[in-house]
């Protein structure tokens, strides 16, 4: 099982009724017998509730909590949008990709998206063990799978129109205040990361690109 196992939904709780009226009927479950729920190994407010009685599980997160530290109207507008892109994704990809079906989003409930769980191995898992068993050939074929799957949504879904790549400079520097304010890199990072950027900023390519 995923995560640490935090033992069942009340059904008392909303989002009980939630889950087993709108979410669970889409993915072949019925709650019936109850829901488990596990918190996730991410560092948001992510769990994954488990119907008993037939085993079928689904992905909830939560916009506003403590992990996210965002008011009502901002972690709606947050939890509206990743549904919307979730939607647009899913239109332009086919096999062999695959993103997670939006199942239902519920702003009374913190702003709670549904998901339906896919299973596998995350990228952070591979990544640590790909270090720690020095296999970098399992660490290259996920990356290329990864790259494929980018390079996919890109060519489907560009729509001819050059691309202005000086608002994806300044959505760089704006992570690069963020990091610098939150301390979770030092300046000499922060300088080499500008440094690459105005880089790229020079690099003829960046401008041919297209929009998605």
């Amino acid at each position: 099982m995923p995560g640490e196992y935090l033992g069942h939904l009340s059904r008392r709780d909303p989002l009980y009724e939630f889950l087993k009226w709108e979410i669970f009927g889409q993915v072949g479950g019925t709650a019936t017998d109850g829901i488990r729920v596990f918190r996730t190994n991410g560092s948001n407010a992510v769990y994954l509730y488990e119907d008993r009685a037939t085993s079928c599980k689904v992905i909830g997160k939560f916009f506003r909590s403590e992990q996210m530290n965002c008011d009502w109207p901002s972690a709606r507008r947050r939890m509206e949008r990743e549904f919307a892109n979730l939607n647009t994704i899913r239109q332009f990809l086919t096999d062999p990709h695959y993103v997670a079906r939006p199942l239902g989003r519920n702003a009374d409930l913190n702003c709670l998206l549904v998901v339906e769980h896919c299973g596998g191995e995350s990228l952070d898992a591979v990544i640590n063990r790909a270090i720690a068993t020095g296999d970098n050939a399992l660490l290259f074929d996920k990356l290329t799978s990864l790259a494929y799957f980018m390079a996919s949504f890109h060519n489907r879904s560009a729509r001819g129109e050059p691309l202005d790549f000086n608002a994806n400079c300044s959505y760089m520097d704006s992570l690069d205040a963020m990091l610098g304010d939150s301390r979770l890199v030092g300046q000499n990072e922060i300088d080499e990361l500008r440094w690459l950027h105005d880089r790229w900023k020079e690099c003829p390519k960046m401008w041919e690109l297209k929009f998605p």
